[in-house]
Protein backbone atom coordinates (compact mmCIF):
# COMPACT_ATOMS: atom_id res chain seq x y z
CA UNK A 1 0.00 0.00 0.00
CA UNK A 2 1.00 3.59 -0.65
CA UNK A 3 2.10 5.68 2.34
CA UNK A 4 0.78 9.25 1.96
CA UNK A 5 3.19 10.71 4.51
CA UNK A 6 6.42 10.03 2.65
CA UNK A 7 5.28 8.65 -0.72
CA UNK A 8 6.92 5.28 -0.04
CA UNK A 9 5.33 1.99 -0.91
CA UNK A 10 5.22 -0.48 1.93
CA UNK A 11 4.59 -4.18 1.52
CA UNK A 12 2.88 -6.54 3.95
CA UNK A 13 4.59 -9.88 3.81
CA UNK A 14 2.55 -13.06 3.89
CA UNK A 15 3.77 -15.76 6.20
CA UNK A 16 5.91 -18.42 4.63
CA UNK A 17 5.46 -22.13 5.43
CA UNK A 18 8.21 -21.65 8.03
CA UNK A 19 5.97 -19.16 9.89
CA UNK A 20 3.21 -21.78 10.05
CA UNK A 21 5.73 -24.26 11.47
CA UNK A 22 6.75 -21.65 14.05
CA UNK A 23 3.09 -21.14 15.01
CA UNK A 24 2.66 -24.88 15.48
CA UNK A 25 5.87 -25.04 17.52
CA UNK A 26 4.68 -22.10 19.65
CA UNK A 27 1.62 -24.12 20.65
CA UNK A 28 3.86 -26.90 21.95
CA UNK A 29 5.94 -24.50 24.07
CA UNK A 30 5.17 -23.96 27.72
CA UNK A 31 2.93 -20.90 28.16
CA UNK A 32 4.52 -17.78 29.56
CA UNK A 33 3.77 -16.29 32.94
CA UNK A 34 1.47 -13.73 31.31
CA UNK A 35 -1.69 -15.82 31.45
CA UNK A 36 -3.30 -19.03 32.59
CA UNK A 37 -1.71 -22.28 31.48
CA UNK A 38 -3.29 -24.22 28.67
CA UNK A 39 -5.00 -27.41 29.70
CA UNK A 40 -2.51 -30.21 29.05
CA UNK A 41 -5.31 -32.22 27.41
CA UNK A 42 -6.14 -29.46 24.89
CA UNK A 43 -5.76 -30.78 21.34
CA UNK A 44 -3.57 -29.23 18.67
CA UNK A 45 -5.38 -26.36 17.04
CA UNK A 46 -4.20 -24.38 14.03
CA UNK A 47 -6.46 -22.23 11.85
CA UNK A 48 -5.56 -19.72 9.15
CA UNK A 49 -7.22 -16.40 8.31
CA UNK A 50 -7.94 -15.40 4.69
CA UNK A 51 -4.63 -13.49 4.50
CA UNK A 52 -2.70 -16.64 5.41
CA UNK A 53 -1.84 -15.87 9.04
CA UNK A 54 -2.06 -18.84 11.42
CA UNK A 55 -3.50 -18.88 14.93
CA UNK A 56 -3.16 -21.56 17.57
CA UNK A 57 -4.99 -22.24 20.80
CA UNK A 58 -2.16 -20.54 22.69
CA UNK A 59 -3.09 -17.25 20.98
CA UNK A 60 -6.40 -17.28 22.86
CA UNK A 61 -5.06 -18.16 26.31
CA UNK A 62 -6.86 -16.08 28.92
CA UNK A 63 -10.02 -15.61 26.81
CA UNK A 64 -13.34 -17.39 26.61
CA UNK A 65 -13.27 -18.70 23.03
CA UNK A 66 -16.26 -19.70 20.95
CA UNK A 67 -15.49 -21.73 17.85
CA UNK A 68 -18.40 -21.92 15.42
CA UNK A 69 -17.91 -24.24 12.45
CA UNK A 70 -19.80 -22.87 9.47
CA UNK A 71 -20.48 -24.01 5.95
CA UNK A 72 -22.00 -22.17 3.02
CA UNK A 73 -24.76 -24.79 2.80
CA UNK A 74 -25.90 -23.97 6.37
CA UNK A 75 -26.90 -20.29 6.31
CA UNK A 76 -28.76 -20.48 9.64
CA UNK A 77 -25.61 -21.57 11.45
CA UNK A 78 -23.62 -18.67 9.98
CA UNK A 79 -26.43 -16.25 10.87
CA UNK A 80 -26.38 -17.48 14.48
CA UNK A 81 -22.59 -17.10 14.67
CA UNK A 82 -23.08 -13.50 13.51
CA UNK A 83 -25.74 -12.86 16.18
CA UNK A 84 -23.49 -14.27 18.92
CA UNK A 85 -20.56 -12.21 17.64
CA UNK A 86 -22.53 -8.96 17.70
CA UNK A 87 -24.14 -9.70 21.09
CA UNK A 88 -20.74 -10.28 22.73
CA UNK A 89 -18.61 -7.71 20.88
CA UNK A 90 -18.20 -5.51 23.97
CA UNK A 91 -16.82 -8.33 26.16
CA UNK A 92 -13.03 -7.84 26.16
CA UNK A 93 -12.44 -11.37 27.52
CA UNK A 94 -14.40 -13.07 24.70
CA UNK A 95 -13.18 -14.16 21.27
CA UNK A 96 -15.16 -15.83 18.50
CA UNK A 97 -13.81 -17.73 15.51
CA UNK A 98 -15.97 -18.74 12.58
CA UNK A 99 -14.10 -21.75 11.21
CA UNK A 100 -14.71 -23.38 7.85
CA UNK A 101 -13.28 -26.78 7.04
CA UNK A 102 -12.70 -25.66 3.42
CA UNK A 103 -11.88 -22.32 1.80
CA UNK A 104 -15.14 -20.72 0.77
CA UNK A 105 -16.46 -17.17 0.46
CA UNK A 106 -17.49 -15.45 3.68
CA UNK A 107 -21.26 -15.71 4.25
CA UNK A 108 -23.20 -12.66 3.07
CA UNK A 109 -24.06 -10.01 5.67
CA UNK A 110 -21.58 -11.29 8.26
CA UNK A 111 -18.80 -9.52 10.15
CA UNK A 112 -17.49 -12.31 12.39
CA UNK A 113 -13.81 -13.25 11.91
CA UNK A 114 -13.41 -16.23 9.61
CA UNK A 115 -10.68 -18.84 9.65
CA UNK A 116 -9.94 -21.99 7.73
CA UNK A 117 -9.12 -25.29 9.34
CA UNK A 118 -5.55 -26.36 8.73
CA UNK A 119 -6.09 -30.03 9.47
CA UNK A 120 -6.59 -29.62 13.22
CA UNK A 121 -9.41 -31.49 14.87
CA UNK A 122 -11.25 -28.27 15.89
CA UNK A 123 -12.31 -30.13 19.04
CA UNK A 124 -14.34 -32.57 16.96
CA UNK A 125 -16.83 -29.91 15.86
CA UNK A 126 -18.50 -30.41 12.50
CA UNK A 127 -20.20 -27.80 10.29
CA UNK A 128 -23.21 -26.39 12.14
CA UNK A 129 -21.70 -27.02 15.59
CA UNK A 130 -19.90 -24.93 18.20
CA UNK A 131 -17.40 -25.49 21.00
CA UNK A 132 -17.05 -23.07 23.92
CA UNK A 133 -13.60 -23.07 25.55
CA UNK A 134 -12.64 -21.56 28.87
CA UNK A 135 -9.55 -19.38 29.41
CA UNK A 136 -7.37 -22.49 29.84
CA UNK A 137 -8.37 -24.03 26.52
CA UNK A 138 -10.71 -26.63 27.99
CA UNK A 139 -13.99 -27.35 26.20
CA UNK A 140 -16.86 -26.37 28.52
CA UNK A 141 -19.80 -26.72 26.16
CA UNK A 142 -20.51 -28.01 22.69
CA UNK A 143 -23.62 -28.23 20.61
CA UNK A 144 -25.62 -27.26 17.55
CA UNK A 145 -25.54 -23.72 16.17
CA UNK A 146 -29.24 -24.04 15.43
CA UNK A 147 -30.75 -26.13 18.23
CA UNK A 148 -28.56 -25.05 21.19
CA UNK A 149 -27.85 -21.42 20.34
CA UNK A 150 -30.32 -19.94 22.85
CA UNK A 151 -28.73 -21.86 25.72
CA UNK A 152 -25.30 -20.76 24.53
CA UNK A 153 -26.43 -17.12 24.34
CA UNK A 154 -27.59 -17.25 27.98
CA UNK A 155 -24.32 -18.79 29.12
CA UNK A 156 -22.30 -16.13 27.31
CA UNK A 157 -24.35 -13.36 28.95
CA UNK A 158 -23.13 -14.62 32.31
CA UNK A 159 -19.43 -14.53 31.36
Amino acid sequence: PFNKADGAISERAKPSPAVKDQAEARFKLRPSESGPALDSNAPDFVVTDPAGYSRTLADYRGYTLLIGVWSSNQPNSAANIERLYKANSTNSKFRLLGVSKVRQPKPANTTFPIFYNEGSKVFGAQPGEFVLLNENGTAELRGSLTKDVENLRKILQGK
